[in-house]
């Protein structure tokens, strides 16, 4: 997906699985309507947070502050999408642990792609969605044709292109992002640097002006 604006491109890394890629898909998209950046949305798979399970009395006191650190994150995301009015009821009901793969849904993004940038943010945003606030499986493929067709798409050769096509272009992708500087989803790659989190699109947006005003 891309806008016409500055030469500048903007890479954005997400992963549905992600909550702060979730916490920071609407903010990216307004900051890329401001600025009119040419952009290119890559699906990179990360790690899903791992559920702490509180310490016995007696645990030593880096255990204990893994587990309060862990709380805090969930206390911490729930906020933020409270504050937003993101509905993300899983951010507080267990959801944030869930261990999906995460591929067939990044496969989907990629089949959309090619469908226009209207049909990749609604899938986008119904993924998102769907998995924090409902109840869409990410592995399953009966789930990902849905969302590909209420987005606008033609799901019909999805499955085939899953079993094989999918995989290597995954695996592609992921390493061009590497290459480029990127290591985590919910990262924002910019002129050679690799800017990780929402709380950076501030600077980021300050960046694009003053390259757009140098050029």
């Amino acid at each position: 997906m891309s806008a016409v604006g500055s030469e500048a491109t903007l890479i954005v890394l997400f992963d549905f699985r992600d909550p702060h890629s979730y916490l920071a898909l609407g903010p990216t998209f307004d900051l890329i309507e401001r600025t009119g950046v040419h952009n290119h949305w890559y699906p990179f798979l990360g790690s899903p947070l791992k559920q702490p399970e509180e310490p016995a009395a007696d645990a030593d006191r880096g255990t204990w502050h893994r587990w309060h650190r862990a709380s805090y994150l969930a206390r911490d995301l729930a906020r933020y999408a409270r504050a937003r009015a993101l509905p993300a009821r899983h951010f507080t009901d267990s959801g944030l642990y869930r261990q999906d793969d995460g591929e067939l849904a990044a496969m989907g993004f990629n089949w959309a792609f090619g469908e226009g940038t209207g049909v990749v943010r609604r899938y986008l945003e119904s993924v998102f969605e769907g998995y924090w606030d409902g109840d869409l499986i990410l592995d399953r493929l009966a789930d990902i044709e849905r969302v590909l067709r209420l987005a606008g798409a033609d799901a019909d050769g999805f499955e085939t292109y899953a079993g094989e096509e999918g995989v290597h272009e995954l695996s592609a992708q992921r390493e061009a992002a590497v290459a480029a500087g990127g290591f985590s989803p919910c990262t924002c790659l910019l002129d050679g640097e690799a800017f990780v989190g929402r709380q950076h699109l501030p600077y980021v947006e300050a960046r694009l002006s003053r390259m757009a005003s140098s050029s």
